[in-house]
């Protein structure tokens, strides 16, 4: 793991280090310190390990734009992350320019993978704070960092659900086809594309593989069809972070839906799972990812 620093954060994304609000907000919108947030969690051991901001064509407003900033804790113990090697990890978005309020939610990333899964808010609720001024807030963040972490173990165990099921080429195209409205590009192509495999590793037709060789080509992009006007191009990669998590959390909720249609049993296990307390998950099967 990699711990980014106070100055390599702000080369990638200096609006997480503004010290007051765009000058076009209004005054009941209130100045929260990203700064201190981060300096919150990094106390309670989540640590910033990714950073990203959002573009924008207003000069002097690249110092407020939308930020987001991935957290890992150094603590977990990584001999018990037996799910193709994923990492649990906080995610954080906010902005100093109203274009978003504070958002804390769950995702998890493959150890030998960029990509981030941003699991969906029907499997764990995002946390959403406002911006009404900075007492308490470092509080009510690490507060709903652990509470998020506190149900990896369920997320875990859908994985494993996931990998279990095997799709038949006719379940494939089908999946291909439901996804595809989930890219926000205009080029026209077959839906199959979203299946392409870019690396040795997502070679398979398990549903956890194949969700993670769509997610890789809707947001990589790279997948050739036609313009509009009918020329050859290809999409492009998503950079915005809104869009970025619109698509993850599409995706997430539409192969937990998938694998309900494929078995029965499915059902049954996440019955279990969430019936369960993570107090119960930790004794029995061992899980305790944070601390």
């Amino acid at each position: 793991m990699k711990i980014l620093t106070k100055d390599q954060i702000q080369r990638t994304a200096p609006s997480v280090y503004a010290t007051q609000k765009w000058h076009e907000r209004s005054d009941r919108y209130n100045f929260v310190s990203t700064e201190k947030i981060i300096d919150a969690l990094g106390n309670s051991g989540y640590l910033p390990t990714n950073v990203v901001q959002s573009n924008t064509r207003v000069k002097g407003k690249e110092n407020f734009t939308r930020h987001r900033i991935t957290f890992q804790n150094p603590e977990y113990r990584k001999d018990l992350l037996e799910v193709d090697d994923l990492i649990p990890e906080i995610g954080l978005v906010g902005s100093h320019d109203g274009s978003s309020c504070i958002e804390v939610f769950a995702s998890v990333r493959r150890c030998w993978c960029d990509n981030q899964c941003t699991i969906a808010e029907g499997t764990i609720s995002s946390i959403r704070v406002r911006h009404t001024g900075e007492e308490n807030i470092g509080k009510a963040i690490i507060k709903a960092a652990r509470r998020l972490s506190a149900q990896t173990p369920k997320v875990l165990e859908q994985i494993k659900s996931w990998k279990a099921l095997e799709l038949t080429e006719d379940q494939l195209q089908e999946f291909a086809r439901l996804a595809v409205e989930l890219s926000p590009s205009t080029i026209d192509h077959a839906p199959e594309r979203l299946l392409n495999i870019r690396r040795y590793k997502d070679r398979g037709s398990d549903l956890w593989l194949v969700f993670n060789r769509v997610q890789e080509n809707l947001i990589r992009g790279g997948v050739q069809g036609k313009s509009p006007s009918g020329q050859r191009r290809s999409t492009r990669k998503v950079t915005s972070i809104e869009t970025d998590l619109k698509i993850n959390r599409g995706l997430w909720a539409l192969t937990e839906k998938f694998a309900k249609t494929l078995t029965p049993k499915y059902i049954e296990q996440l019955n279990v799972i969430n019936s369960a307390t993570y107090e119960q998950l930790v004794a029995t099967q061992g899980y305790n990812f944070w601390k």
